[in-house]
């Protein structure tokens, strides 16, 4: 195969690859799941359900199926 053919064929995949994407892009964003994360990173939401210990509220539960460890762990990555 000689160079001028395999750019093609790269350029091809390239474009095979990349143009379905184009039909998705207005529906770009953060989804509603994701977004429910932020009740537990930021003041504002109340957790579904909580341990108190020695006076503080742990955050075990933010809604029903919304577990709280992911938003611990998010809570971390932006304190940084």
């Amino acid at each position: 195969m000689r160079p001028i053919h395999r750019w093609l064929l790269a350029g091809l995949l390239a474009a095979v690859f990349l143009l379905p994407g184009l039909a998705i892009i207005p529906r770009l964003g953060i989804e509603v799941d994701e977004a429910l994360l932020g009740n537990g990173i930021y003041d504002g939401g109340a957790p579904w359900y909580a341990w108190h210990i020695a006076g503080a509220e742990i955050p075990v539960m933010i809604l029903t199926y919304v577990g709280a460890l992911k938003t611990w762990i998010f809570n971390l990555i932006f304190a940084i």
